[in-house]
């Protein structure tokens, strides 16, 4: 009896982490595209056509990310098609990072702790919001993610190689670093491998960095995000609804973020459940605070910055649970509350996948219409040549001084290197008023908000 009941458990945890599996990642796939997706997208463009970044162009990320993206679009070509090719490759990295995030919770917690994480992570909307984009955040997850579990499996130096590597693509992940390199410092039998493998990347990678690189990687992000006119408090996305995350605009599933604030609740609770001699489980819960910590130094937090959290609430939440879970009512209520959250999510899921376009996406295949594949164009969009040193995704309205003073004047660069086609949006209201006539002596508009040059 006992085994049927084991059986019939083991059943019902197979379904619903299929359902969830297959809901999210068709939410990931066919949920409509952020405006970051299409700048890195770009950047793999601009990369692939011979721009050269931090010198032609703005650019605050290494080009790791890019270059592992530039065969999709290769292969693909260069359209709203290849984002969704693009897409898939972010969900076969996210499948990979679920599989690997549950067998490290298996390692060091065992087989119900890592049951009860999977679905938590897989039905988790902060998540499965993000966690198949088009951005570099995806990738450095991924390899920290692998590099914990080389170091479970005590082969350090890979582990040192991997989550060094995973700074290099994105350094929102540090902080996790410096608390797995504090904890690796006092094991006599890890501390050489590991930190070989540590510093072996970072050196390679530091003989290629310019000054140019130096500024817009590490000094720049952090003006650009002090500069951001309306910023997102670290509570933000747990306000009630906020439906953009949950569900769709107007329609919030009013339950998921009172459970968010209860995991995380959990999160932080199974922390104090750590077993005294488990320097992996330390270390995770080390990497939980210093992710979270550092979240409050940044002044507007993005949904994407939750990532390397996320998966740690969830992990040390399922702790909680399963520990208190020997309490009958205790277990009931966690049945309850567990059946809600997946059903709530599941169907968050279903919503976000018939959101699939935005005022963006319409008004970018709009404009890649009207301008030739090869065609010169300012302000730069998507998939088409480099006019100004300002990638797709970033306007001088949304800019501090200390990048925009480098920037050349605007009106010369645009006489020095003509476009062919000028396009009317928004930020014409930020640009200088030298602007205009040069425009307008220019170009002649043929649709509207598209100017031609004159011939």
């Amino acid at each position: 009896m006992k085994r049927v009941g084991g059986y019939a458990v083991g059943i019902l945890f197979a379904v619903a982490i299929g359902v969830l599996l297959a809901t999210g990642i068709r939410s990931g796939i066919l949920f409509q595209f952020d405006q970051d997706e299409f700048a890195h997208a770009h950047v793999t463009y601009l990369l692939s056509h011979g721009s050269a970044p931090y010198k032609d162009f703005l650019m605050t990320y290494t080009p790791v990310f890019h270059t592992l993206l530039a065969p999709v679009f290769y292969f693909a070509g260069y359209s709203l098609k290849s984002m969704y090719l693009a897409r898939w490759f972010m969900a076969l990295l996210f499948l990979i990072r679920v599989i690997v995030s549950g067998w490290i919770a298996y390692k060091i917690f065992g087989k119900w702790i890592a049951a009860i994480f999977v679905l938590l992570f897989l039905a988790n909307p902060f998540t499965i919001y993000t966690a198949m984009q088009i951005r570099p955040d995806n990738l450095m997850m991924l390899l920290f993610t692998i590099g914990c579990a080389l170091y479970i499996s005590k082969k350090y130096f890979w582990s040192g190689f991997l989550l060094a590597i995973s700074t290099i693509v994105l350094l929102k992940i540090a902080p996790s670093i410096l608390v797995i390199g504090a904890f690796v410092l006092f094991q006599k039998h890890a501390r050489r491998l590991f930190f070989t493998g540590l510093f072996i990347p970072m050196l390679l990678f530091g003989t290629s960095i310019s000054r140019g690189m130096v500024q817009q990687v590490i000094r720049d992000p952090y003006a650009i995000n002090q500069s951001v006119a309306f910023p997102l408090p670290i509570y933000h996305f747990y306000e009630l609804g906020k439906s953009a995350l949950f569900d769709l605009y107007g329609n919030a599933w009013a339950r998921l973020p009172i459970f968010e604030l209860l995991f995380l609740l959990f999160g932080f609770v199974g922390i104090f459940f750590i077993k005294k001699h488990h320097p992996a489980q330390w270390i995770l819960a080390g990497c939980l605070v210093a992710q979270g910590v550092s979240l409050f130094f940044v002044r507007s937090v993005f949904i994407q910055y939750f990532l390397p959290v996320t998966w740690l609430i969830d992990l040390f939440a399922a702790v909680t649970m399963v520990r208190l879970a020997r309490f009958r009512i205790l277990l009931v209520l966690f049945l309850l509350v567990f059946s809600l959250f997946i059903y709530d999510s599941v169907n968050a899921n279903i919503a976000r996948s018939g959101s699939t376009s935005n005022p963006q996406t319409t008004w970018l295949t709009a404009v890649w219409k009207d301008v030739p594949p090869n065609a010169s164009v300012y302000p730069n969009i998507p998939f088409r040549p480099l006019v100004y040193p300002l990638m797709y995704g970033y306007y001088f309205h949304d800019l501090p001084p200390i990048v925009t003073r480098r920037l050349p004047p605007l009106v010369a660069a645009l006489k020095k290197n003509p476009p062919e086609y000028i396009l009317q949006t928004y930020e014409w209201k930020a640009l200088p008023q030298d602007f205009f006539p040069y425009v307008f002596d220019n170009y002649h508009e043929t649709v509207k908000g598209v100017f031609v040059r004159n011939k």
